[in-house]
């Protein structure tokens, strides 16, 4: 499985339209061959926000790039927000809780 992570300066008072239009930007994300799961994280104290995608391999990971790229900066652009960081892992552990 891989992983990569998105993280965000939110502007001021924008974070409930950020987790809308982030989500719009995620559903388009599922669409993509090899995607696993995603999660868009928020803290709204300090106006950060951080995107969780998985994968389900290298290949999937990488053919997603030029889209996710475009969705992640439309999404921030949208929002009067800043893309600060995206990087790519292999996730080396994973654990679920039983339920």
């Amino acid at each position: 499985m891989f992983a990569r992570v998105s993280t965000y300066e939110i502007a001021g008072g924008r974070m409930d339209d950020a987790v809308k239009s982030f989500g719009s930007a995620l559903e388009e994300i599922r669409k993509l061959e090899g995607f696993s799961e995603a999660f868009f994280l928020v803290d709204e104290e300090d106006d950060r926000a951080t995107a969780l995608t998985l994968w389900t391999n290298r290949a999937s990971l990488e053919a997603s790039r030029t889209t996710a790229s475009r969705l992640r900066t439309t999404a921030a652009n949208s929002v009067e927000s800043a893309v600060v960081s995206a990087y790519e892992y292999e996730v080396a552990v994973h654990v679920v809780g039983s339920h």
